[in-house]
């Protein structure tokens, strides 16, 4: 026996010894009123196990008829579900982690059923592209919801991922019902089956960049009208610089039309070896001590010599050559 009650202890309501204190009172008052009615009854309670541990376990019990309809006996199962009930436990407790980390992020989750054509998103993907409290939709009415521009882009890469089960990160503008125009990155990839067989589903996160963007713009801005000297360069394996984007007050210090330093080295720009030297020098310096270096120096010789306070970093990106790049910023 289950509960290590013999069949004495277990007559009339003695099984009832066994249920926990907080639901003995609950499950007495189920059990009369399925007996009154004579229906089924299936309900949870906590059961005392024969080593005295409580365990969660579920029951239903069935009147059981003669061939004239009047009741013969009862029957019943009981079933532990004490495992089932803690893994349910652990997994919302995951989702609500991963809820609240996705809401402080600002993301949201979508999945698309690309053979079907449907389109399901989280609450936050939802209200980000103005769907409905469901968040359900086609995969259609969800293209919709997409600018014009962004679209076909946008929807080869999701059949592509739904074909090949790999996957993608893409930005785009979403445009709501309403008219206004979000800002969205979205990163997604495929789902296999257990053989490794693309399902024709994609799972995926988006993102509001919105005020990314605009401070992008912003510096955008500022980047371009700026009288500071600034750039972009990856230190070439020839001990030169070469210069990856310039401004264009950097544009007009070296003296060049606009767009004409992008991919040149320093040499070639007019620059002396003496003055390449001491740059790749601080490059270097900012990339060991991972913070921005500051110095001055002259620039040139005589009447047209000009002193340049400069401030190098190093960047998280790498250059177009596959060696770390840096930024800069001179004030002539």
């Amino acid at each position: 026996i289950y509960t290590g009650q013999s069949p004495g202890e277990l007559a009339g309501n003695g099984w009832l010894d066994a249920v926990h204190p907080d639901d003995r009172a609950r499950v007495a008052a189920a059990w009369a009123a399925a007996v009154a009615r004579s229906e089924p009854l299936e309900l949870e309670y906590r059961l005392r196990r024969r080593d005295g541990s409580w365990r969660c376990n579920r029951s239903r019990a069935v009147p059981v008829r003669d061939d004239d309809g009047r009741l013969v006996e009862w029957a019943g199962m009981n079933w532990d579900v004490t495992e089932q009930r803690a893994l349910e436990a652990e997994l919302q407790d995951r989702e609500t982690r991963l809820r609240l980390a996705l809401e402080a992020a600002s993301m949201g989750t979508w999945q698309a059923d690309v053979p079907a054509g449907r389109f399901d998103a989280s609450p936050d993907a939802g209200r980000l592209h103005g769907l409905g409290p469901s968040g359900a939709t086609s995969l259609q009415a969800a293209g919709a919801l997409i600018h014009p521009d962004d679209r076909d882009r946008v929807r080869a890469l999701l059949e592509e991922a739904a074909r090949g089960g790999g996957g993608y990160v893409v930005e785009y503008r979403a445009v709501r019902p309403d008219g206004a125009i979000r800002w969205v990155v979205s990163a997604a990839r495929g789902v296999r089956d257990a053989d490794g067989r693309p399902t024709g589903r994609v799972i995926g996160t988006v993102r509001d960049v919105t005020a990314e963007k605009a401070v992008e713009g912003t510096l955008r801005a500022f980047y371009v009208a700026s009288p500071l000297l600034m750039g972009t360069v990856e230190l070439g394996d020839d001990g030169d610089l070469l210069h990856l984007y310039d401004n264009p007050a950097a544009e007009r210090f070296f003296g060049v039309p606009p767009g004409q330093t992008a991919q040149r080295r320093a040499r070639e720009l007019g620059v002396a070896e003496p003055v390449v030297r001491l740059w790749r020098e601080r490059y270097l310096d900012a990339a060991a001590a991972r913070a921005p270096v500051s110095f001055e120096y002259r620039h040139g010789d005589g009447a047209s010599a000009r002193v340049l306070a400069v401030t190098v970093a190093r960047l998280d990106e790498v250059g177009p050559g596959g060696r770390p790049a840096f930024c800069y910023v001179a004030q002539d």
